[in-house]
């Protein structure tokens, strides 16, 4: 496999390694090291490295000469930025000295005026960092023998941020090496930074090097999929390694979403996409406990039109990822009753809404089932009681929302022989469209799904059985109705019923066996 990954990157400038935990990434890089160490001017930076910047710079030159510390330096540059680290600054520091001395002491002997002094490889280290961090400017405390940042305040350079410190560490050993490198190996170039600055940092030193070749193992899609990169390769636990370009990532704009789950989905040969915020993770834990099988792997990509983009362009991404990995999108129900081969829409209004069956409620109250049934009818009247107008509102614009576009088959457009023909053509289409979208939404259609809701309550109304609860249960909305219930069953949260549920057996429950069965034969 080292074979074939070195055969891939050999003709190519930047390459990426892409892949979840315990994919091998590290493992690679380290033997890519050794086998190029002999024989190219390699640097090596470790992934989970600790950034220690040191105090006073004279220190670290006092006993040792140069020679003897740049050899040194020479020896860690293929096993770690933190064993070099701290000897490198003192390099610097101590080259710049010994400049400006020199320089001074010239001047001195021809008795030449003193003008600026010349620009020292401590100085373009100041004036890059400073480009990074254009609010950081970073002088020499000549009195405290130091390197000090200043900023509203000053304060030693030790006083950093990790983000700060990372960008420091690496520019301070790419100016100290004596010739530009042939091979840079980094692992996780993205550590302690924001996903933007280690791109525009990352960026800057390959700008910075045009001649040198990179080779990064990282979880990062943003830093995968930049225009830069040449080759990346995907490593999965369950896959052969598959290299694309970025523009096989870059399917449709929409899977930004998806993508960004990538690395944690390369982990599972099944996975389910659900919605999902970052602020939010509810739905993931919902479906992780009704499959109850740590094979599977559930994750959250923001809403359900992300889920529904992922779905339907994975089996286009499934030929640089494998067919090894079988994806399902599920959705909402929101009221609607349409499903797709592509993603799985669920009955219910959302996954709280499952958590209102009656069922549920009296395994959590243990109180008998009739009751229970009581408590959700009650709950379900009072809050459309009082979100009567919210919940008409919504339905409609969920059962009424359509796009409409001008267009022409192309075989029309290739007959069209006029100006006057065309704009013809186009406005009988316009025309046929808006009659559509007129009926469609006629005042008939729109009353209709008003009359279909106040039934379903009607009916609840006069009997608050199974059926009737589940009817009411596709547009009730699911967060709000289990908010109401939730007091009741005395805990904190919705997820604390999730814990509560762990040991209900989900197959005594239609609903949530019907789920779990449709799931398990869409990704079998």
């Amino acid at each position: 496999m080292l074979d074939e990954i070195i055969e891939n990157f050999e003709d190519q400038r930047i390459n990426i390694l892409l892949g979840a935990n315990g994919s091998g990434k590290s493992t690679f890089l380290k033997q890519i090291v050794e086998k190029f160490k002999s024989s190219l001017r390699v640097i090596y930076v470790e992934g989970g490295r600790t950034i220690q910047l040191p105090g006073r710079l004279g220190n670290m030159m006092m006993h040792d000469p140069l020679e003897r510390i740049e050899k040194e330096i020479e020896d860690q540059n293929t096993k770690s930025l933190s064993g070099r680290l701290a000897r490198l600054i003192g390099v610097l520091y101590k080259k710049a000295a010994d400049a400006d001395l020199k320089f001074l002491r010239e001047k001195k002997l021809t008795g030449e005026a003193i003008t600026d002094i010349p620009k020292t490889q401590l100085d373009k280290l100041f004036e890059l960092f400073n480009d990074v961090f254009p609010e950081i400017s970073l002088m020499i405390e000549e009195s405290k023998d130091e390197i000090y940042a200043i900023q509203e305040d000053s304060y030693p350079i030790n006083k950093l941020s990790d983000g700060e410190k990372q960008c420091l560490a690496l520019l301070c050993d790419l100016l100290n090496q004596p010739s530009a490198p042939t091979l840079i190996v980094v692992d996780e170039p993205e550590l302690n930074l924001n996903p933007k600055l280690a791109v525009k940092f990352w960026e800057s030193i390959e700008a910075y090097l045009p001649d040198t070749r990179f080779i990064y193992a990282t979880h990062n899609i943003l830093f995968s999929i930049r225009d830069e990169i040449d080759k990346t390769c995907i490593l999965s636990k369950i896959c052969e390694p598959s290299f694309f370009n970025k523009s096989d990532l870059q399917l449709l704009p929409e899977l930004d979403d998806f993508l960004g789950s990538l690395p944690s989905i390369l982990a599972y040969s099944k996975v389910i996409l659900c919605e999902g915020e970052d602020a939010s993770k509810f739905d993931e834990s919902f479906y992780r406990w009704i499959l109850a099988d740590k094979k599977i792997g559930v994750f959250a990509v923001k809403n359900c039109h992300s889920v529904i983009a992922a779905s339907k362009s994975f089996p286009q991404l499934s030929r640089v990822l494998g067919d090894k990995i079988k994806v399902l999108g599920i959705v909402d129900g929101d009221g609607k009753n349409n499903q797709d081969s592509s993603y799985y829409r669920l009955n219910l209004d959302e996954c709280e809404s499952y958590l209102c069956l009656p069922e549920i409620i009296a395994h959590l109250l243990k109180k008998p089932i009739g009751q229970c049934r009581e408590l959700v009818t009650e709950t379900i009247l009072k809050l459309y009681n009082e979100l009567m107008f919210k919940i008409w509102a919504r339905q409609i614009a969920r059962e009424k929302t359509r796009s409409i576009a001008l267009s022409l088959p192309r075989k029309e457009v290739a007959q069209i022989t006029s100006r006057e023909d065309f704009i013809d053509k186009i406005q009988s289409n316009r025309d046929s469209q808006v009659n559509w979208i007129a009926e469609y939404m006629s005042d008939e259609s729109i009353i209709k799904v008003i009359d279909k809701i106040e039934n379903s309550i009607n009916e609840l109304n006069k009997n608050g059985s199974e059926q009737n609860i589940l009817a009411c249960l596709k547009f009730i909305p699911g967060k709000e109705l289990l908010n109401r219930i939730v007091p009741q069953i005395e805990v904190k949260n919705k997820e604390n019923i999730l814990n509560m549920l762990q040991d209900l057996e989900v197959a005594n429950i239609p609903e949530l066996l019907e789920i779990k069965t449709t799931i398990l034969k869409e990704l079998n």
